[in-house]
């Protein structure tokens, strides 16, 4: 084994030194040219990264202004809802005056109406009743004496 070995030992050693004579420098450069590649690549990375930073706290920016926005909305529409539930409230109370007055006044109107009437009847059933009786009571010359006063009234009263 010991001859064995030797060649091969030797085949290495020439192997070895011809790729460290002929291949160092293409390794070198594929070794720089890689380095160079991931620095890039890192580089791009870290700007991306920034980048993305950047946009997620303009993206939080935007987010807290309009979550901002949206409260200031609802406060406003809250206030604009109160304020129109408080008009409509105004508005429902004079609507009700209202109503009881016109109300008042129709019953009064109607309640005047009855006492005209009732007036009327009282003058009609009076007047009948006086006919009645003065008929009953009183004779032909009296009723004559009585027209022609009456007659003399009511001239006196256009003239």
């Amino acid at each position: 084994m010991g001859a064995d070995v030797l060649p091969q030992v030797v085949n290495f050693t020439v192997m070895v030194g011809f790729l460290g004579f002929f291949g160092r420098k293409p390794f070198k450069t594929f070794l720089a040219a890689r380095s160079e590649e991931i620095k890039k690549l890192i580089d791009e990375a870290e700007k991306e990264s920034k980048d993305v930073i950047a946009q997620f706290t303009k993206a939080q920016e935007n987010s807290t202004h309009q979550e901002a926005h949206a409260r200031q909305l609802r406060e406003d529409a809250k206030a604009t809802l109160e304020r129109h539930r408080e008009k409509t409230l105004e508005a429902a109370k004079l609507e009700s005056t209202r109503i009881v007055k016109d109300g008042e006044l129709l019953g009064q109107g109607e309640l005047q109406k009855k006492k005209e009437a009732l007036q009327k009847e009282i003058c009609e059933r009076s007047v009948t009743l006086a006919e009645k009786y003065l008929s009953d009571q009183l004779e032909g010359k009296d009723k004559e004496k009585l027209v022609s006063e009456y007659i003399t009234l009511v001239g006196h009263g256009k003239g």
